[in-house]
């Protein structure tokens, strides 16, 4: 099944080599594109959830504490990116755009050391052509979609460290206490990275149990093995979610209460069509090959058992097993329980199907293998490879003129060049505005909010809240989802009112009047699901108030 090979031949292998070339070009790739990229095909292919960490981030390396608007204090995000960021930005300074190159840049080196990690492990069991698809599997499904600004970096290094130490150590294998608690570490450093890694967490505490119903002697090693990794995993996590108890009444933080109706089931298939079809069909294809790994995994234990083999190879499988359990609770759960998702959520999956292809190639590339099983492998590399030059490709070429992103990113550089500092704005989905405007700006749809505020929406008091904390402007993005969105594209609507829905109690807010009168922006029309909208700025009006009836200079024309 396994293909090994001594060490000093692995290295001299011209597999060996394209691994190198590859891992290095990704690389260059994601380095040069991140620096040398127009920024508008920068920020294209950046989620808005990503200005989320940069705005905290930027406001706790400037003494305002963890606020997203510089008014209220929140934790809706994971918490770990989020300080890390924090200290990049007490050293490294700059424009809004600036700073995201950077962050851009030490994800791509922190994705290619994670990468390094795993395949370094990988090859301990298997020659270097297995390694050639795992390569070419991690940059597709892992490096590019995780050079994205949002936390995706920090979970794929944590969990290529808990492999390296997992495996290397021979944690599940061999007692040794101080080593499974920093293995716990490494686990707890993994939940901050994401929080739902939690389901991993659980994954290895049960990977522990069945030494429980051994004699007294196993049953002594299993149950301190397991207390010894919770014990690290909570060094880690339990201050953090005593944290968000005592300052925000909730262990978990906002953004996971709203994006949760955990304990009631609400099975929402369009979570997946959120993805897409190519990221929904991945994540798909990685739960059928976690459930086809686990049933091939224990086969293998079985005739283990038997031999009475514990080698290194089945601990590396142990814990692929691991994770393919914990990828068959996470997405059940995704799709009961979560509201919707987004692509970097399941970016655990593509790193285990990086893992798990090994026994596949391997038993294609066996010896004696047939003809037939050597084009298969052939076929199966080139097919990769083509896949990630289309990746590139689609992040190079994308339509500007469909992605909201960009269109937000430059309605804040408007704002950041056409209004006051003091000024404060409102918007949901407000992450790029917030960031590149350089302006305070209230989150509406209270992702980076806070519980309060879900109150207040709740409690038809968001008009009040607004002119309460001086809220000088309303900005919308997209109109794609009413009625009357071609009339507000060409103009003449007069006066409008919008939405705004409490996520946590799922009602709605009393809604926001506006008028034709008082835009101070338009953006150029862009297409956003198959329509045409626009983005506008309103200033508001508070009690009667008519402040600001012209607007500042340099606003877009229809």
């Amino acid at each position: 099944m396994t293909s090994l090979q001594p060490e000093q031949s692995r290295r001299k292998s011209p597999a060996t080599l394209l691994i190198v070339i590859l891992m290095a070009a990704a690389l260059c790739y994601l380095v040069v594109s991140a620096v040398s990229a127009g920024f508008l095909r920068v920020i294209s292919v950046v989620p808005d959830d990503a200005s989320y960490f940069l705005e905290v981030a930027q406001n706790i390396a400037a003494g305002e504490g963890s606020s997203f608007d510089g008014i209220h204090r929140t934790n809706g995000l994971q918490p770990l990116w989020t300080y890390a960021l924090a200290g990049l930005f007490t050293v490294v300074k700059g424009t809004p755009e600036f700073l995201l190159r950077v962050v851009l840049v030490i994800q791509a080196l922190l994705l290619t050391l994670a990468g390094v990690v795993v395949l370094r492990v990988q090859s301990k069991f298997y020659e270097a052509r297995v390694g050639v698809v795992a390569c070419l599997l991690f940059i597709l499904l892992v490096q590019i979609p995780g050079t994205t600004g949002m936390e995706s970096a920090f979970l794929v290094l944590s969990l290529s460290v808990l492999l390296g130490l997992g495996v290397g150590w021979r944690v599940f294998d061999e007692h040794r206490p101080r080593r499974e608690f920093v293995f716990g570490l490494a686990l707890g450093a993994a939940m901050l990275s994401r929080l739902d890694a939690v389901f991993l967490g659980a994954a290895i505490c049960v990977a522990c149990l069945p030494g429980i119903r051994a004699g007294s002697r196993a049953r002594r090693i299993a149950l301190v093995r397991l207390a010894m990794i919770a014990l690290g995993a909570s060094v880690i996590v339990a201050p953090y979610l005593a944290h968000n108890l005592l300052v925000f009444g909730h262990p978990v933080p906002i953004s996971g209460v709203l994006k949760s109706s955990f304990p009631h089931a609400e099975f929402t298939p369009h979570v997946l069509a959120h993805l897409g079809p190519l990221k929904a069909g991945a994540a798909v294809a990685a739960v059928a090959a976690a459930v086809v790994y686990l049933v091939w995994f224990a086969r293998l234990r079985r005739a283990g058992r038997r031999s009475g083999s514990t080698d290194g190879e089945t601990l590396y499988h142990s814990a692929l097993a691991v994770m393919a359990a914990s990828i068959l609770v996470h997405f059940p759960y995704s799709l009961l329980f979560m509201k919707w998702t987004e692509a970097w959520y399941f970016t655990s999956y593509g790193l285990f199907l990086t893992l798990a292809v090994g026994p596949l190639v391997a038993w294609l590339l066996s010896p004696g293998s047939s003809l037939v099983r050597r084009w298969v492998y052939r076929v199966g590399v080139t097919a990769i490879f083509l896949c990630g030059l289309l990746a590139v490709a689609d992040r190079a070429t994308r339509p500007l003129d469909a992605c909201w992103h960009v269109v937000s990113y430059q309605a804040a550089v408007w704002a950041r060049e056409n209004t006051d500092e003091t000024d404060v704005f409102s918007m949901a989905n407000a992450g790029h505005f917030g960031f590149f405007s350089e302006r305070r700006v209230v989150n509406l749809d209270g992702l980076v909010g806070t519980f309060d505020f879900q109150n207040v929406l709740r409690e038809r008091r968001l008009n009040a809240f607004l002119s309460d904390r001086d809220v000088d402007y309303l900005v919308e993005h997209t109109f794609s989802d009413r009625e009357d969105n071609d009339v507000l594209v060409v103009g003449g609507y007069g006066a409008i009112t919008l939405p705004f829905r409490s996520l946590r109690y799922e009602v709605w807010a009393d809604e926001v009047p506006v008028r034709e009168e008082d835009e101070i922006f338009r953006s150029s029309p862009y297409y956003e699901r198959g329509r045409s909208t626009v983005l506008i700025i309103w200033r508001l009006r508070h009690h009667g108030d008519v402040r600001g009836a012209s607007p500042p200079p340099g606003v877009f024309s229809r």
